[in-house]
């Protein structure tokens, strides 16, 4: 039989006096509204706490990632260069790392034609700083002479191109200008994608660069390799009969600028 002095906890169960308010045992509130504040209250405290800790624990983590895996990326953007003076340079270049770089110099390396002979390095110097989430911008030479304008060599036979790129490694023949690009540069690229759509094979030759770079941390030089693209320009100047007909392009007697 129930006792009419007692009711039962609306926690735990237990039985407890009619008239309490707070169970003697869970030591909760009787009434349903105080639990359900106490229960939000609780969460939301609780919520808090670990909203604290976890952003605590972010604001921590790039310094604490930095002294247990300091991070150096240089990453190039885009590279051009030509071989001969004004020799026209332009170098961009991110840096993803964690501390600051000092990037020294470049330099390029390859084979003018298929003769282990015609070994070439070209370099020349930056000497730029460049600070974590920044771009260097490197870009020096003077304004192309309408002289220094012409087409790119295209769609000749091996012979011919090896013919070519003799010709071009000559600094004393200015007939011809050989320009270098990094494999992925935008202009490059848009070079490539033009003549492919007039139905022109664009020739060109590999070669390899380097970047050097100086590490703040480490106080050490290390360096970056990139594939390098060469073109050759025929240059706005007289036809040459004994020239193959496909590297050139007339109009009224003068070479058309594609550039």
């Amino acid at each position: 039989m129930n006792n009419p002095k007692q009711k039962t906890c609306t926690v735990c169960g237990a039985s407890i006096s009619a008239t309490a308010s707070i169970c003697k045992y869970c030591l909760k509130p009787q009434k349903t509204w105080k639990n359900r504040v106490i229960t939000v209250a609780t969460t939301l405290g609780a919520a808090a706490l670990a909203a604290s800790f976890i952003i605590h624990t972010i604001s921590i983590l790039p310094s604490a990632r930095k002294v247990v895996f300091w991070r150096e990326q240089l990453a190039l953007i885009a590279f051009k260069m030509e071989r001969y003076a004004p020799q026209n340079k332009i170098l961009v270049a991110s840096n993803n790392g964690d501390g600051p770089l000092l990037v020294s110099h470049v330099v390029i390396e390859g084979f003018s034609t298929t003769k282990n002979s015609s070994h070439f390095k070209h370099s020349f110097r930056v000497g730029k700083v460049v600070d974590p989430r920044n771009f260097l911008n490197y870009i020096k030479g003077k304004k192309r002479e309408n002289h220094w304008k012409g087409l790119y060599v295209h769609n000749m036979n091996d012979a011919e191109w090896e013919s070519i790129r003799s010709l071009a490694s000559d600094k004393n023949d200015s007939r011809y200008r050989t320009e270098y690009f990094s494999a992925n540069d935008l202009r490059y690229i848009q070079i490539r994608e033009k003549y492919k759509s007039k139905k022109r094979v664009l020739r060109t030759y590999p070669a390899k660069g380097k970047v050097y770079y100086y590490s703040a941390k480490e106080n050490a030089q290390k360096f970056i390799i990139f594939d390098v693209v060469a073109c050759i320009i025929k240059l706005n100047e007289p036809y040459y009969s004994s020239a193959p007909e496909s590297m050139v392009e007339l109009n009224n007697g003068k070479y058309l600028d594609l550039n």
